[in-house]
């Protein structure tokens, strides 16, 4: 482990990590980290799917308005 490196482990053991997950901080490639630009893509991936998951709610929500008002009709029928 490079000087640099131990006194990361050291400083992430300091403040509470666990010594095999300092170890893994530490010893850690950078090539293998995530880049701005893979963050921005996630980002904007993210927004996709949070786009989509919307309409799939505000669908259900819909579905089940008209379900719950079909059901109210059918008790109510008798009623009037």
């Amino acid at each position: 482990m490079s000087v640099s490196n131990l006194a990361l482990y050291r400083l992430l053991v300091k403040f509470g990590a666990t010594e095999d997950e300092a170890e893994t901080a530490a010893t850690l490639d950078a090539s293998t980290l995530a880049t701005k630009a893979d963050i921005a893509d996630l980002k904007v991936a993210l927004a996709s799917l949070e786009a989509a998951l919307a309409w799939k709610v505000i669908t259900a929500m819909v579905s089940l308005t008209g379900i719950f008002a079909l059901i109210v009709a059918w008790l109510t029928r008798g009623a009037r």
